[in-house]
């Protein structure tokens, strides 16, 4: 049985400071200080140590839990650090809050089918208005015409990753033919989230994803919702033999932070997916460098791609079943984003 953590020690805080919530916390609007976060994770912790004295069972709280604290950007993670605290007497909202963040972020996007399941109800407070308006707003997402051409023709055609090229469209480079290959154009947020009927169920559903995932991953507010989600920033050009590998979060691009580093990611691989088979080209750095006039894939998909993966990789090395995801075998469902055109 777990026991309830002692007071954090100078030597934890001093490891415990405002760097680890960096630049995208503003403190000011938060109304909170350094001391505040800290005590905030230190009280987060104590909440699962006692829901854990009680539901010694409950190891799959624990693992979601622990995974989005450890993998949340900042400003999720302090929003994850109040709702624990605040139902740190309430230990039924404690195992709400972990299925729905499973059920409202993990499944959605890992599944290839469209959520028709029923999404726990998320237990903070206004949630039910949030979703109201959420209601209200969102639209369903049209697929765009000429969307494959534009993404890669900025793209020059090639994969980042592989550093193939799409075979119809090389004439003036002699390369080997390895470094030729089927090109697919790939959904960094999958399409599918924008894809929903017009009746209230459909849209509600909808609307509690997307109020989940604009609450702990807040710059994506900024930058996507249901209708964004056919524009060209949330899709690159990869070859196709990764394309199932990238929407099974099997590999995923980490945003470098640097600003000299601007659309420079590091390629990460879980699972023990044995990348290097791909064979000549792999690029364990990727950069994107627009060959045309339009905005290069958007860093903040990627990032949050980037974390979900990790949220899930820690599931599978906690030895959580697959059907606690609710996880469909995937596919690559966008089809009209496929270059039907070559044949490896």
């Amino acid at each position: 049985m777990a026991s309830p953590r002692e007071s954090p020690k100078t030597s934890e805080l001093s490891e415990l400071t405002i760097s680890d919530f960096d630049d995208e916390v503003d403190i000011n609007n938060l109304e909170l200080t350094e001391c505040d976060l800290v005590e905030r994770k230190y009280r987060f912790e104590r909440a699962v140590d006692a829901y854990l004295q009680y539901h010694t069972d409950d190891n799959e709280t624990r693992v979601v839990l622990t995974a989005f604290k450890d993998f949340l950007p900042n400003r999720g993670k302090v929003v994850l650090f109040k709702e624990v605290e605040d139902y740190a007497e309430h230990s039924g909202k404690i195992e709400q809050l972990s299925r729905c963040l499973v059920k409202g972020i993990c499944t959605p996007l890992k599944s290839s089918l469209n959520p028709t399941y029923e999404i726990p109800r998320p237990t903070f407070q206004g949630a039910d208005i949030e979703i109201e308006i959420m209601q209200g707003e969102i639209r369903s997402s049209k697929r765009p015409n000429g969307l494959r051409e534009k993404v890669l023709a900025r793209d020059g055609f090639r994969c980042a990753v592989t550093d193939r090229f799409k075979r119809a469209r090389v004439t003036t480079l002699v390369l080997p033919k390895i470094l030729l290959g089927s090109l697919h154009v790939c959904h960094i947020i999958p399409h599918r989230l924008g894809e929903f009927d017009d009746d209230a169920a459909s849209t509600k559903r909808y609307a509690t994803i997307w109020v989940l995932l604009h609450r702990f991953f807040p710059k994506i507010a900024k930058v996507l919702g249901p209708e964004q989600l056919g524009n060209a920033e949330n899709a690159f050009a990869m070859w196709s033999g990764l394309h199932k590998e990238f929407d099974d979060f099997l590999i995923s691009f980490e945003p470098r932070t640097r600003k000299s580093e601007a659309n420079t990611y590091n390629l990460r691989v879980f699972g023990g997916y044995a990348v290097e088979n791909i064979g000549i080209g792999l690029s364990w750095v990727i950069r994107f460098k627009p060959a045309t006039g339009d905005p290069p894939p958007n860093a903040i998909c990627f990032d949050v791609h980037h974390r979900v993966a990790r949220i899930l990789d820690r599931f599978k090395r906690e030895g959580l079943p697959l059907k606690f995801i609710g996880r469909v075998p995937s596919q690559t469902d966008d089809n009209d984003t496929q270059d039907e055109m070559d044949v490896d």
